[in-house]
């Protein structure tokens, strides 16, 4: 029993991001930054940031920052890295989304490289007030955290939604977990839509036995997979998997076969008006293909899917809800002979 590999981005303890952890800035001292060390060293051209909530547009400037090595490490008074510091770039916030800004001059990290992405006012006026995305990290495994200033300096074990995206369209490997935006949705019988979920096509013949899913479900629900056929697995009332959210494990009583190319739907369905809470995963709207593909690791295609009362099936491909297939076998490509066979 395995989780497919290009599905292994639910699969990891430290994408299991349960408290939102955001920061309102509404002050010209106030910003946001995050600890980051580069995996890789790419021509850096764009900083995608997530925004949540704008009551009043502004002006910020997002840029990448020394450290100043103390208890806690902090900005190194404001240098800003990059030839003659020109490792930023600046946008007017609007309206809550993603937001792509270019740098003012490509910036290149080294492998191994750390220092602070900063998101802050710029020209600020007295009404400017907009709130950045986060998560709160379930386990501190990688020790970094948002260092923020919002009427004093402070620091947490949480992220920024962000992504830093190279000049040639692909995004740059950090130290920290998947580019996204957690959205918490609370569902029960009575909601619309009362059921979430992914649809997905795999570009290979594979046997499914059951789903992982990540939330806070203690309470009755079904876990569903719709191809060809409808396979169930029930959630018991109050049986918790764990004492927070965390992942949990359907197994479905047999094997569902899905083939190479076809389109299937795995889901979360409440059976009862006691709600339960499952994830969501907005992705940056300008290459939000390109970060699935690095995150599933093949040419698999997966978008949120969602409906009300086994109705029509509205499809989100900017998003995905933190539920996956657990596959036992993988179908290997046809050999000369004409013979093929599952790899266990």
């Amino acid at each position: 029993m395995m989780t497919v590999p290009f599905l292994k981005a639910l699969d990891s303890d430290n994408n299991f991001l349960y408290t939102i952890n955001e920061q309102l800035i509404d002050a010209s001292t106030e910003y946001v930054t995050q600890l980051i060390i580069f995996k890789e060293s790419k021509a850096i051209r764009y900083f995608h940031v997530y925004f949540s909530a704008v009551a009043n547009a502004g002006d910020v400037r997002v840029s990448f920052q020394g450290i100043n090595d103390t208890t806690l490490p902090s900005l190194m008074n404001g240098t800003i890295l990059g030839v003659g510091n020109s490792a930023y770039g600046t946008t007017t916030i609007s309206a809550a989304g993603w937001y792509r800004i270019q740098l003012n001059t490509d910036y290149t990290p080294a492998i191994g490289d750390m220092c602070f992405l900063c998101v802050e006012p710029t020209n600020f006026q007295t009404d400017d007030s907009y709130t950045v995305g986060g998560s709160l990290v379930r386990t501190s495994i990688h020790n970094l955290y948002k260092h923020y200033s919002a009427g004093g300096v402070s620091a947490s074990n949480a992220i920024v939604s962000y992504a830093l995206e190279s000049t040639n369209g692909t995004f740059v490997l950090c130290d920290l977990p998947n580019p996204c935006y957690i959205t918490l949705l609370t569902v029960d019988t009575s909601t619309t839509p009362d059921e979430f979920g992914n649809v997905f096509t795999f570009p290979t013949r594979c046997k499914i036995i059951g789903a992982r899913f990540i939330g806070d479900l203690d309470r009755a629900c079904d876990i569903k997979l719709y191809g060809t056929v409808t396979k169930t697995f029930s959630t018991v009332a109050n049986r918790r998997y764990n004492a927070n959210v965390n992942v949990g494990t359907a197994i479905f009583t047999s094997e569902y076969v899905v083939e190479a190319n076809e389109t299937f739907r795995m889901s979360i369905l409440p059976s009862s008006s006691t709600s339960v809470t499952v994830r969501d995963y907005t992705y940056p709207t300008s290459y939000e293909s390109a970060v699935k593909t690095m995150l599933f690791n093949s040419n698999v295609t997966i978008s949120k899917t969602s409906r009300k009362s086994a109705g029509v099936w509205t499809d989100d491909a900017t998003k995905v809800v933190g539920i996956v297939p657990i596959i036992s076998e993988i179908e290997i490509p046809p050999y000369s002979s004409g013979m093929s066979s599952f790899l266990g």
